[in-house]
């Protein structure tokens, strides 16, 4: 569309602007109503589901053995001193039996749960010859003949694990709530404190609410203040303001309506709508005031805007792209990211072209001193003039820098672990620290050893393998495959015998505990490379399988991590081809990619220096990084486009007159609309918020002082 025929459309929008103003109200109400209904929900297995061998192979495991993935665990502890007393123990017991009888509840795991070897179809801990020891005694006997109550009881015999199955046809949550009343009020002289992945989901889906209450707004207020700072003037304020805020309401709005739920990866959408929508706002406002040369001059006005628009709805687009990108990855989690965050760029750059200009119009068409306050940065542009003389001098800095990144980025490796999804100081992740201090765990591998005779059913044979593998596993003398093997003649189709034997009694599971811990991926594949290495040497390598929830997540991650990369290179690959349309020139546009690639590379590299790995959310940071990074080397593309025929040094330098001011202006408002996150309960919108912010920083120093030489050199 020529910029004549945009100026015309948006006099006629104008022309009509109590229509338009009233239509824009309305549609901002409904949004807001169905803002009402925003809910959150996480869940951690969407990230895995897939067609891949190792989740394949854990669902497998799940539907052979039990759902071990909808556990929902407990730590049940003394108030003070152990539980080798008595009365504790007799209070612990009736806990245990208002569990299972509690509505949803399939059946419980704990150390009463532990069958006996002497006496088939009684636990251990009701045998008679437990019965007769002191309480002291009989748990540190269980704990040392079994390797399940080793890995349930804490050593010093103060705390213990339990696991609760729902039963079919009931939710987590369902059974959650049913048993809130038993936290709330436990026996005396115990307490009861929910642990374990399903009670990490729920308090990140009630984080993710609470940050989106406070954040949002304070980042809000933080771009208006930084706004009316810049330009002193509550004018400016209003004008750049109100757009984010109505483009936000929409967002909010059509989730609510279409009923999508915000999880741990969407929450960090609104903040980066709000601070690209204030960006391009900015620049829509640097445009128009400039234009301004006297009080009648709408004509004037509306062709900046209409000169500014296309750019802006080209720095929409590319981040659009990026979060497109995401959907390589072919997670359902992170497809939701990918099409909220897309959706989302396109309602507000709806709002933005739709409502500026009338805010413009009433608000500040009139003023033309207001043009007195624009910031120039008059240093930063002189740096900038002197570097794009020396257009040689730019390119070897540009490619030497990029060589040096590049071989900084090749030595990241990458890790993750569900804590960094976590709110801070919630009880659950205290309880997790109390469970890693006691020596305790609520995560778990499975080891999976195939029937020895292929005949169903545990056999003297099957009985020997599963010695043999618990003796590598446990260590010799803590197992006690007897007592499984009475188990589970006694105990044939009961949810609990599930656990430990499949449905077709040809293959047995061995729980190995794994505590939850930030670095704990390491932790986890040294355990599984040791493991799997000794049953090879023992020959058992056809017999014995490690599964597990976190294994498949530690092992899927470096596919996830490539095609997050793959997608990162195919959005360079479709924002240059955007920008070669925009121009009609293709040796812009491949000159326009460095600027932007190396301040990823940059966020790269200081991961790498500062001994850091790389997780999915730096992954994701730095593929939605790009997409608005790039926004500043399109606006001064753009006034490059727009500049009188000439001289190209005249032209770089009238481009970096007009484009220079409202880049630097923007950054400083994305870095102020970001550092809010900062003070996220979760840490993983705060890291996303530091690497975007680095990346955006970096951004804007290359296409301010790069770009321009870059664009020299390419057309001399």
């Amino acid at each position: 569309m020529r910029l004549p025929d945009l100026a015309r459309l948006l006099q006629a929008w104008q022309a009509h602007r109590r229509v338009a103003a009233a239509a824009l109200v309305l549609v901002t109400l409904a949004a807001a109503i169905g803002a009402a209904r925003v809910h959150a929900n996480v869940d951690m297995t969407a990230l895995l589901r897939g067609n891949s061998d190792s989740y394949t192979q854990w669902a497998a495991v799940e539907r052979a053995f039990a759902p071990f993935s909808r556990d929902e665990v407990y730590v049940v502890s003394a108030d003070t001193g152990t539980l080798a007393e008595d009365s504790r123990l007799l209070a612990l017991e009736d806990l245990l039996i208002d569990l299972n009888l509690t509505p949803g509840v399939a059946a419980t795991l704990s150390i009463f749960s532990i069958p006996s070897s002497d006496q088939p179809g009684r636990a251990w801990l009701k045998s008679d010859v437990s019965r007769a020891l002191y309480a002291q005694t009989r748990l540190g006997n269980l704990r040392a003949e079994n390797a399940t109550a080793a890995q349930m009881l804490s050593a010093d015999l103060a705390a213990t694990l339990v696991l609760v199955m729902p039963a079919s046809g009931h939710s987590n949550a369902e059974v959650a709530a049913a048993i809130a009343p038993m936290v709330a009020a436990p026996p005396p002289g115990l307490s009861l404190r929910p642990a374990g992945l399903s009670e990490m989901q729920r308090t990140i889906a009630d984080g993710l609410i609470r940050d989106q209450i406070w954040l949002t707004p304070v980042s809000v207020t933080i771009c208006l203040a930084i706004t009316f700072w810049l330009f002193g003037s509550w004018r400016a304020m209003v004008i750049c303001g109100l757009p984010p805020l109505i483009g936000l309401a929409w967002f909010f709005g059509w989730i609510g309506w279409a009923g999508i739920a915000m999880d741990q990866f969407m929450a960090v959408v609104p903040t980066v709508l709000i601070v690209l929508s204030f960006s391009d706002c900015i620049h829509l406002y640097h445009a128009s005031v400039e234009a301004q040369t006297g009080r009648d001059d709408d004509r004037a006005v509306l062709l900046a805007q209409a000169q500014t628009l296309p750019a802006a709805f080209m720095t929409s687009l590319t981040t659009a792209v990026a979060f497109l990108s995401l959907l390589l990855v072919q997670a359902p989690a992170l497809s939701n990211l990918s099409l909220s965050g897309a959706f989302g760029m396109a309602l507000t750059f709806l709002a933005v072209a739709l409502s500026f200009p009338l805010l413009f119009r009433a608000v500040g068409a009139q003023h033309g001193a207001l043009r007195r306050r624009l910031p120039h940065f008059a240093p930063a542009l002189g740096v900038a003039k002197a570097l794009a003389v020396r257009p040689r001098r730019v390119v070897a800095l540009t490619l030497g820098l990029t060589a040096v990144l590049l071989a900084m980025e090749t030595q990241l490796t990458t890790s993750f672990s569900v804590t960094e999804y976590l709110p801070r100081k919630t009880d659950v992740g205290l309880t997790l620290d109390d469970l890693n201090a006691l020596g305790l765990a609520s995560d778990s591998l499975q080891v999976i050893v195939t029937d020895a005779d292929g005949v169903a059913g545990i056999s003297a044979a099957d009985t020997a393998l599963l010695a043999q593998v618990a003796t590598e596993i446990y260590g010799p003398g803590t197992h006690n495959t007897d007592a499984l093997a009475a188990w589970a003649e006694s105990g044939a189709g009961t949810p609990l015998l599930r656990r430990f034997v499949s449905e077709d009694r040809l293959s047995y599971a061995l729980p190995l505990a794994m505590a939850v811990e930030s670095d704990g991926s390491a932790k986890l594949m040294a355990v599984r490379d040791r493991l799997t290495a000794r049953f090879a040497d023992m020959g058992l390598a056809e017999k014995v399988a490690l599964r597990g929830y976190s294994l498949v997540m530690i092992e899927e991650l470096p596919g996830l991590i490539s095609k997050l990369r793959l997608g990162f290179y195919l959005s360079i690959a479709a924002i240059t081809a955007l920008i070669w349309l925009m121009l009609g020139s293709a040796r812009l546009a491949l000159v326009s990619v460095l600027p932007n690639v190396i301040p990823i590379l940059c966020v790269d590299a200081w991961l790498f220096l500062s001994g850091q790995q790389i997780t999915l959310t730096s992954a994701i940071a730095t593929t939605v990084a790009f997409g608005i990074a790039v926004d500043n080397s399109i606006h001064l593309l753009n006034r490059f486009r727009l500049a009188p025929p000439g001289p190209v040094a005249a032209r770089v330098t009238l481009a970096l007159a007009h484009a220079a001011p409202p880049i630097i202006t923007t950054t400083l408002l994305l870095l102020g609309g970001f550092s809010i996150v900062l003070l996220s309960s979760m840490p993983s919108v705060a890291t996303f918020g530091v690497l975007v912010g680095l990346a955006l920083l970096l951004a804007m120093v290359s296409s301010v002082f790069l770009l321009p030489g870059l664009i020299r050199w390419s057309l001399k």
